[in-house]
This record gives C-alpha cells, structure tokens and sequence, in this order.
C-alpha cells in the first residue's frame, strides 16, 4: 500500500505508518515525516528518524524540478529531471500548471512498477530506477497543460515524447 503524504496537516500515525509500503512525500512534506526542513542529504534523516522505526517502509520523494529519489533501508536513488536529459525539453515545453503533477507522477510510478514487476526478474535498483524515470515523463507532461484531470498524459504521448526527446532511453521506458 502507497500512501501520497500531501493533503495532511496533522502527523503521521505509528499505526499507519507501519501498515504502509510505501510512502509519497514532495519536499514539503517529508518536514511531517521527519521533524526537519527539507535540505540536500535529507535521506539521513529519513533512514535515521523513519527507516529506523518502520524498517520495512520505501520512500518515494518528489522533488519537483531536482528530479525524484528513492529510499529504504537498503538503497538510496535518485533521477535527475528530465531536462537535464535534453536541453530541448524546455525550448518546446513550457510548465503551465503544476496541479495534479503529484498524482500523476504516482500514478505513473506504480504502473510502471508493477508492469515491470509482473513482467520478468528485475534487479530492485533498476525497478525503481526505471519506474522512477518513467514517471518523471508523464509528471513533467502534466505540467505542460493547464487542470488535472485534462494534463493527465495517455500512452501515445507519453510515447511520441519518449522517441522525440529521450530516444537514447527508448528502451528503459517502454520495455
């Protein structure tokens, strides 16, 4: 179970916290999680006041335009934006609406996962690294138009967007 850490003012349970797989926080929100404010490096403090207590959870951390990361006890990773992949991206694309990039992004991350999960036997690190990426396409589509609902990228886009400006990692994004 996933949990997307936003839309909460009050703490996290222990309760609910152990029953989780994973958690979604951006950078504002892994302040609640942790009890600090968000800094370069902050995965210490997230193995060190989260992991340590609920061993078995992941942390998906968004983090907008730096990219994303990924956290549990045994890895640390982190994808760097898209564009840093292709100048081109931002001549083309400009950011026009943020809202529902979040959802988009989990949404993105777990189908991709599982899809890939499903498929064949795959080193975690790559998993994640993998779904990760993917999902960094479709959450930085979804800003590139204005409402949630309407910015939700399908597959064709996805695709023609892979092959125009990611085409050195075709296959990584839709094995």
């Amino acid at each position: 179970m996933c949990l997307d850490a936003g839309g909460r003012n009050d703490p996290f349970s222990d309760e609910l916290l152990s029953s989780l797989d994973f958690i979604s926080p951006n950078e504002n929100e892994v302040e609640k999680l942790v009890g600090c404010k968000f800094y370069s490096g902050i995965e210490r403090d997230i193995k060190k006041k989260l992991l340590t207590k609920f061993p078995n959870l992941k942390v998906l951390l968004r983090l907008g335009s730096n990219g994303c990361a990924f956290i549990s006890n045994d890895h640390f990773l982190k994808v760097a934006p898209l564009t840093r992949e292709n100048e081109n991206i931002l001549r083309d694309y400009k950011i026009i609406d943020v809202t529902g990039a979040g959802d988009c992004w989990i949404g993105s991350f777990f189908a991709k996962y599982v899809k890939l999960k499903d498929q064949m036997e795959v080193p975690e690190e790559i998993l994640y690294s993998k779904s990760m990426l993917f999902a960094n396409v479709c959450a930085f589509l979804c800003i590139t138009k204005k409402g949630c609902i309407p910015s939700m990228p399908n597959l064709k886009t996805i695709k023609e967007f892979i092959v125009q400006y990611l085409s050195h990692r075709r296959s990584e994004l839709l094995d």
